[in-house]
């Protein structure tokens, strides 16, 4: 999952530490195997580099996953809440 906003190229270093990302099958919270998150940067010719975002990696057992949709949930620190779904049928 990647994540950038207009805020991002104010945020220090390490920013992504203080979001929280869950993973849901229908209510059912899921802890993935294996997580990593590598920030994004632009990095000016002038000379300089900017973190712009981050990508998040899960890993999980397939079995995880009853429902045909899984569920992203994004909280950053200043709040306001993100869902997104995925439709996982293509994968079955």
């Amino acid at each position: 999952m990647y994540y950038t906003d207009s805020y991002a190229l104010s945020r220090p270093s390490g920013f992504w530490k203080r979001f929280t990302v869950r993973v849901f099958d229908r209510d059912k919270l899921l802890i993935p195997l294996n997580s990593f998150v590598v920030p994004n940067s632009v990095c000016s010719p002038e000379g300089g580099c900017s973190t712009t975002g981050a990508t998040y990696n899960f890993e999980f057992d397939p079995e995880s996953f009853d429902a045909d949709t899984a569920v992203v949930q994004v909280t950053p620190p200043e709040g306001g809440e993100v869902t997104a779904s995925f439709d996982l049928s293509a994968f079955r």
